[in-house]
């Protein structure tokens, strides 16, 4: 769920490390093509357009009250939610459901040192494709930058803000 920054890295790490298969949900038609372009054939617009029970891990990168409820409607009995996103809202998960499918939900939002060092590690391999997905902008710009993000109007993942000393 997700393709910006941290749902589209997901994505390709899952890929590096060896996933036999890869679906990303992302409404944006902008981010869609970055991610086509990073090598994912299937992105799709909405959750809406997938089986249900049908993953064995949702990483759910967004965090909103429907994307919670979409990882719940995907993911398959003993499989795994990962939820990394944070933003508003507080539903979406079943608990009924996760108790008897006994349906895994881990929660990580800190990172450690040598999460850091490993994540400029995959930068600098060749086989991690950034293409397109990230921007530096001028500091003077992150307004626009972040409702650009929010309204799905930049094919950026990530944009990276920068002082720019004059």
């Amino acid at each position: 769920m997700g393709g910006g920054a941290i749902g589209l890295a997901s994505a390709l790490v899952l890929g590096l490390r060896g996933a036999r298969r890869i679906d990303l949900v992302e409404p944006s038609a902008l981010r869609q093509a970055t991610a086509r372009a990073a090598g994912f054939g299937d992105v799709y617009s909405s959750s809406d357009l997938l089986d249900d029970k049908t993953y064995d891990l949702v990483v759910d990168a967004v965090g909103l009250d429907a994307t919670r409820s979409a990882s719940m409607r995907l993911v398959r009995s003993g499989g795994a939610i990962v939820h990394l996103g944070l933003s508003a809202g507080d539903g979406g998960f079943d608990i009924q459901r996760m108790t008897l499918d006994e349906v895994i939900v881990a929660e990580s939002i800190c990172y450690t040192p040598n999460d850091f060092e490993e994540a400029i590690g995959l930068l600098e391999d060749a086989r991690f494709p950034l293409g397109d997905w990230l921007q530096r902008r001028p500091m003077h710009e992150a307004t626009d930058a972040f409702r650009e993000i929010a309204d799905g109007k930049t094919q950026a993942a990530k944009i990276v803000l920068v002082n720019q000393i004059q």
